[in-house]
């Protein structure tokens, strides 16, 4: 399951390291070059990505690890990672979110947010549909 995959100190930001959280780093970040808010993309990207799959875009034994390979390693396609469909568009759209050049992203939240608002929703989130997301994906039911 997503959770026995998913070690929770890859989810928690820690002290005296690389800032950030190593399962939503970006890669610029974890390189420790500069960075400005399309790191925020690239974290967003990897939200998305959990959200849709239940799984991170990443998992590895070592915070480091997991690091170098949001540096270096290009990430599945969420619709491979997941039974629940994925319209293309959407597929895409993450993986851009989680291109290793900065440049290759949606360049701000403005524009990630119109990018969205073009795609045709594929069936509408509803609570019974969060639910079993959460059943799931984490193995309990939020109330």
């Amino acid at each position: 399951s997503a959770r026995d995959a998913a070690d929770l100190s890859l989810v928690h930001t820690r002290e005296n390291a690389v800032r950030g959280t190593p399962a939503f780093i970006a890669p610029e970040q974890a390189l420790g070059t500069e960075i400005d808010g399309r790191a925020d993309i690239y974290a967003t990207g990897c939200l998305a990505y959990w959200f849709l799959t239940g799984q991170l875009v990443f998992t590895r034994e070592t915070p480091m690890a997991l690091l170098m390979h949001h540096a270096k390693t290009k990430p599945a396609s969420p619709s491979t990672r997941t039974d629940q469909p994925i319209p293309r568009a959407l597929d895409d759209l993450v993986l851009s979110c989680l291109a290793k050049e900065p440049g290759d992203r949606p360049q701000s939240a403005r524009e990630l947010s119109a990018r969205l608002a073009e795609l045709d929703a594929a069936s509408p989130w509803t609570q019974d549909r969060a639910s079993d997301w959460w059943v799931r994906h984490l193995g309990a039911a939020s109330k």
